[in-house]
């Protein structure tokens, strides 16, 4: 009886037995998640096609003998496409969700670095134009995967592990291409950062199928964070505008600490609610 009882006292539980973790252990372990390597593929992913536009731009122009004057107009062309189409993306993301917009930017990022390898000046300049506009859709996306998805009480070592893999792109894209750029060329760099980005994009739609159809992806529940840099007439159109369209979402003011009781009285002069 007693070998019975003792037996019984060691037994696991259906739970361990079935070699299921309890969501003490899915909280402690998010690292290990699912979610969070769908994440930061999509924001490796993005951060890549993003790195194209800074490393690929100069370089094609050295190589197709472009002036060093008109590489730096194509460059800041690109950059400002990017500005343009940013706020572009993110209307798009309240109607559509995060993950359809990725895939827009990783397809529209694609065909501008496959244009940017073809031999002619014309090219060069459609695909920095296009390639702008794939890295302008996705800005912000990354930011907003993360958030959406990171578990509420281990929310900030979520999104900071997923900024380490967009920060990863930063490293390793140069480093692997520029490797690859000196021995194979340009054009066949260009044509593998094209191809890793399509198979991106391949493997988001077989894999993150879910994710296009969870109604969790839509944003408009999020709130705004914006950081005070000066207060002039460009802060005052940004945050009436943001009031006006989003009433009901709060928006949170970063600023220094010796600045808030003036940035309370520019509010009220504003005529804008003092707790935003």
């Amino acid at each position: 009886g007693g070998g019975g009882d003792s037996g019984k006292g060691k037994s696991p539980s259906p739970a361990k037995a079935g070699g299921a973790e309890s969501p003490d252990d899915r909280a402690r372990h998010w690292w290990r998640s699912l979610v969070f390597l769908k994440v930061c593929f999509l924001i490796f992913s993005m951060g890549s096609a993003r790195e194209a536009q800074k490393f690929l731009l100069p370089v094609v122009g050295a190589e197709q003998h472009v002036e060093p004057a008109t590489v730096s107009y194509v460059a800041f062309m690109s950059q400002i496409l990017s500005m343009v189409a940013a706020p572009f993306g993110g209307f798009l993301m309240e109607c559509t969700g995060v993950l359809p917009i990725i895939l827009a930017s990783l397809l529209t990022s694609a065909i501008g670095i496959q244009m940017l390898c073809l031999t002619g000046f014309r090219y060069y300049v459609y695909g920095a134009s296009v390639l702008g506009v794939g890295c302008g859709l996705s800005a912000g996306a990354a930011i907003a995967l993360s958030i959406i998805h990171a578990p509420a009480d281990k929310k900030a070592g979520f999104i900071n592990g997923c900024r380490l893999c967009n920060s990863s792109a930063d490293i390793l894209v140069p480093l692997l291409f520029g490797g690859l750029s000196s021995s194979l060329g340009v054009a066949a760099v260009g044509s593998s950062l094209t191809l890793a980005t399509l198979s991106s994009v391949c493997v988001a739609l077989l894999v993150f199928s879910e994710f296009i159809q969870s109604p969790s992806m839509k944003v408009p529940s999020m709130d705004f964070v914006v950081p005070l840099k000066a207060v002039g007439a460009f802060t005052r159109t940004v945050l009436e505008g943001i009031h006006h369209h989003y009433g009901p979402r709060r928006i949170h003011v970063i600023c220094m600490k010796g600045t808030r009781e003036e940035m309370s009285r520019v509010m009220v002069d504003w005529n804008l609610p003092r707790g935003l």
